[in-house]
């Protein structure tokens, strides 16, 4: 009964009523022995998550491709947005440690646009997570759960009496990425960390928090967002800062995103991405060039373009490298040894076990993320590799396209 994949992929039928018959159980916690019959093993870290698009629910649950033929697809989703949520993927580690992916069948419009149906739903998640589990567990969240449950505070009000399930939005370790990758581009690209100017789009907590990590440590920092007021209020606390980076402030709306933007990625050696959308925020592939991106929004701002010719590459941002990890699924985060910055939270303060690390609820310490650095150096996890949606990209790709960048940023300076 424990198994969760089919021969052709997705998750089975035994596994999707297992979890149904679970959710519905009037009970606080299975027995031991159940949990380990059912899904096979006791698990200490769980990546809640969800589908970012259709074909994730297809790959998932592919009965429903044969079901689509026989109903139309809009109510085939409308009667999955009432179900439960289910365990999707099951991570095994090298360290003894295990976790499992968790997800509903919300879309992120659906948990952004009916707040109260997410919160019913997160409360309905703490309750199968808590009958599926015996010992302390942590729980990162993924993609849209921190900015629908005001990074992880919601979640936090639910689990008043449950204390073994420890919440982390995973932003922490998301940051350590972000962080880690721009001195690696550095690196790759001989060029010194402190003379690095970066653009920062999007300016809530991960961009704020992105630009506190970097202020005075690179020579620039280029902001960009809607609210103006927000975007002031950083600016002026960077600047607060003793030998901080120079800051320059970019105001932007639907109407003069694309205007603004494209013609800062190419005076910026690199972009980090870190908005809330729907959506592309810039759809056209071809208006990307000159341009070192590090997307970490959620859903992904910009479409995955490697291009030499146009000295263009849009990475995947928040990823980190933890050998020894596997998934047994592919929900859209990998399967190998990359995984995203909410994953590696939860493993590493499973790993850490409160000693040194707090979990990120709210905003992100500055002196957590330093432990968080000085952990990931002690365990051997660093930055992940450097891909863009299934592509590898080598470091002679990156370091192409930052020297014709440099070039270019030169000749208009001049």
């Amino acid at each position: 009964m424990q198994g969760i994949r089919n021969r052709a992929g997705g998750i089975t039928l035994g596994s999707a009523i297992r979890d149904l018959i679970v959710n519905l159980l009037p009970i606080k916690r299975l027995p031991k022995a159940w949990i380990q019959r059912l899904y096979g093993r006791d698990v200490s870290f769980i990546f809640l998550t969800h589908p970012r698009n259709t074909q994730d629910i297809y790959k998932t649950f592919p009965l429903l491709r044969r079901l689509r033929t026989i109903f139309p697809e809009k109510m085939i989703f409308h009667i999955l947005s009432f179900c439960p949520c289910f365990v999707a993927a099951r991570v095994a580690t090298n360290r003894g440690l295990s976790g499992f992916f968790v997800s509903t069948s919300l879309f992120p419009e659906s948990l952004f646009n009916n707040r109260d149906r997410t919160l019913r739903n997160a409360s309905r998640i703490l309750n199968f997570i808590s009958k599926i589990t015996t010992g302390p567990v942590y729980v990162g969240l993924a993609a849209w759960w921190p900015i629908v449950t005001n990074a992880g505070a919601a979640f936090q009000r639910f689990n008043r009496e449950n204390d073994r399930i420890i919440i982390t939005n995973g932003h922490t370790c998301t940051l350590a990425s972000i962080f880690l990758s721009v001195e690696k581009i550095a690196l790759i690209s001989n060029v010194p960390v402190g003379s690095l100017e970066i653009l920062i789009i999007g300016a809530g907590k991960m961009g704020g928090a992105v630009a506190a990590a970097l202020n005075s440590r690179v020579y620039k920092i280029g902001l960009v967002d809607q609210n103006e007021r927000r975007l002031c209020s950083l600016a002026e606390e960077l600047r607060n800062g003793k030998k901080g980076s120079e800051i320059e402030q970019f105001v932007v709306n639907s109407g003069t995103f694309s205007d603004i933007v494209l013609p800062a990625l190419t005076k910026y050696h690199i972009a980090v991405c870190t908005t809330s959308n729907i959506g592309y925020v810039i759809e056209d592939a071809s208006k990307l060039t000159n341009c070192v991106i590090l997307d970490d929004a959620r859903p992904e701002a910009f479409p995955r373009i490697v291009s030499v010719a146009r000295n263009a590459v849009v990475l995947e941002g928040g990823l980190m490298k933890i050998d020894g990890v596997q998934v047994d699924s592919d929900f859209g985060f990998g399967t190998d040894r990359n995984v995203f910055g909410c994953l590696a939270e939860a493993l590493l303060l499973s790993i850490d076990q409160a000693k040194t690390l707090l979990p990120t609820v709210g905003d992100i310490g500055m002196d957590n993320f330093k432990q968080f650095l000085s952990v990931c150096e002690e365990n051997g996890i660093v930055q992940g590799d450097f891909v863009s949606g299934h592509v590898h990209v080598e470091d002679a790709v990156i370091k192409s396209v930052m020297h014709a960048k440099m070039a270019i940023m030169a000749t208009s300076k001049e």
